[in-house]
């Protein structure tokens, strides 16, 4: 489990690849206090695995699912990635819950500097915009955002300068990839919502939740 609040940039110095499995060494330095073979590390919002650590780098082993369904697919030695350890009890929580399993790629579709912060859109798929809602949150890439608004197609929200200047977002163009995950709260909701609503009516959906029917 992770926040959102990127700890550190790193840089992805190799990348191999044997059969189904990536394995990916990343330089940083900040992460790497704390950290043992077997924890977790979120690497531009995907929760990955420690398998071994260097003295300014730690590598970890990627599955084909993981490189299928996120912007692994495309990335290459050299590109800068958005860390964050798990999240410890006690720790504060400084943006919202984030899981590590990114949902889809979504597209960066635009990027400006505008009164002291930078606006960002994005295109996700169109069957996860219904989980995204105005001053909701997601992470984009490990970043947890809070939502402006929401377009025709597009997803708005705002970057403030220390975010921009702590991440890999300065580095993103228009076009690029960027992992998506969308807020679990949101997920688990329409879950439940599915069971009861009809021809979805939300209203008359939750009309007919019953709190006892389990008991």
């Amino acid at each position: 489990m992770f926040t959102g609040i990127i700890e550190e940039l790193g840089k992805i110095s190799n990348i191999s690849y044997s059969g189904n499995i990536a394995r990916v060494t990343l330089s940083c330095s900040a992460v790497l206090d704390d950290v043992h073979p077997g924890d977790s590390i979120s690497v531009n919002g995907v929760c990955v695995t420690v398998t071994d650590i260097l003295k300014d780098a730690f590598i970890a082993e990627l599955s084909l699912e993981t490189l299928k369904k996120t912007s692994f697919v495309k990335i290459g030695s050299g590109a800068h990635v958005n860390l964050e350890r798990a999240l410890k009890v006690g720790d504060r929580i400084g943006g919202h819950l984030v899981a590590g399993h990114v949902d889809s790629v979504c597209v960066m579709s635009y990027l400006r500097e505008d009164k002291g912060y930078y606006m960002l859109r994005f295109k996700p798929p169109v069957h996860l915009i219904r989980f995204i809602a105005e001053k909701g949150s997601v992470a984009l890439d490990g970043i947890s955002l809070t939502i402006s608004s929401i377009l025709d197609k597009e997803i708005e929200a705002a970057v403030i300068n220390h975010t921009y200047d702590m991440t890999n977002i300065r580095y993103k163009r228009v076009g690029d990839l960027l992992n998506l995950e969308i807020d679990m709260i949101a997920r688990y909701l329409d879950n439940i919502l599915k069971k009861h609503t009809k021809e979805g009516n939300l209203l008359e959906g939750l009309k007919n939740i019953d709190i006892l029917e389990e008991f």
